[in-house]
């Protein structure tokens, strides 16, 4: 059978009728057309010639790869186990259609994964942000950047929300002091900003209202997104991702620390202050918006030695 365009589609089509997110289809077909266009190359064309050894030469391949120079791995010479898995993740999930639907090739689940050892997720004390906010003053020259990356990094801490969700706030969930937004598996939850953060975008709101430092000009501001994009190409929409990424790079940069800023980490940050002030875990999982405790009891650190002060003095007086 020809692995064509048809082919492809099907797949895609295939995909969408077991109910996969929009976005989830995306990422399969970008992933998908690498391998497909890696086989052509190699003059391969039809299923039955791809066996285990040619998934092999494309993993080989895929660590061939410079990483991103953009995003916290942007320093290693090839991609990441993790990112290579999310490439090989469609290869199986073709073949898994391909063999469902025609009953041909291997079982997909004989396409080995990499082993992913588990990121340390850093996160950040009070002292350590109050930091970063005055160092934000040696990375951004313009103010409007600088209280830009100073809100990201109030609602990031404050509010424990994810980038693509913090991309997405409006100005209007922000002074209603809570937002109800879908995060990660479209799982629905609450979030909550503080006066602070409240007093924070209004600065920055009016910092908006006026003419570009570096142009003279005046943006066309939709009033709509918390955080916007300041470039020429994104005046005045939702803020993209690579913007976000530079102006951290910078921060680290300056910074010069072992730990990496990044929203996720301000996000553990978020998540480790709540397990020290001894909030209750199921309500740290319902502000992260994790569907299995669990997953909140692993993503945060405990403070062993205040878990030590609570069992003294829980046991002090029990004597024998």
């Amino acid at each position: 059978m020809i692995i064509n365009e048809q082919l492809i589609n099907n797949f895609l089509q295939y995909l969408k009728n077991e109910g996969k997110k929009e976005k989830t289809i995306y990422t399969n077909r970008y992933n998908f057309m690498a391998f497909f266009h890696w086989l052509k190359e190699n003059k391969k064309h039809t299923v039955e010639q791809v066996d285990k050894l040619t998934i092999e030469k494309y993993k080989q391949y895929l660590f061939s790869l410079p990483a991103s120079k953009y995003g916290k791995y942007k320093d290693r010479e090839s991609l990441s186990s993790g990112t290579i898995n999310q490439k090989l993740v469609a290869v199986k999930n073709f073949f898994k259609f391909v063999n469902y639907v025609y009953d041909i090739w291997l079982d997909s689940n004989k396409i080995k994964m990499n082993k992913v050892r588990s990121q340390r997720c850093d996160s950040f004390s009070e002292e350590e942000i109050k930091e970063m906010i005055k160092a934000i003053e040696h990375t951004e020259k313009y103010e409007l950047n600088r209280t830009r990356l100073k809100l990201l990094i109030m609602i990031a801490y404050t509010s424990g929300m994810r980038l693509n969700e913090i991309r997405n706030l409006t100005i209007q969930q922000v002074m209603e002091w809570k937002a109800k937004i879908t995060g990660k598996w479209d799982k629905d939850r609450r979030v909550y900003f503080t006066d602070n953060t409240q007093k924070l975008l209004l600065k920055y709101i009016e910092l908006r209202k006026q003419p570009i430092e570096r142009t003279g000009k005046i943006g066309e501001d939709s009033m709509e997104y918390a955080v916007i994009g300041h470039n020429q190409e994104t005046f005045w929409n939702k803020i993209w991702k690579q913007a976000i990424t530079v102006a951290f790079q910078k921060l680290n940069k300056f910074l010069k620390r072992s730990k990496h800023i990044t929203l996720h980490t301000l996000r553990h940050s978020f998540a480790t202050k709540l397990v020290n002030d001894w909030v209750n875990l199921t309500h740290i999982q319902n502000l992260m918006g994790h569907s299995k405790l669990s997953t909140t009891a692993i993503y945060i650190h405990e403070n062993w030695s205040n878990l030590k002060n609570i069992q003294d003095s829980t046991f002090k007086n029990f004597a024998i």
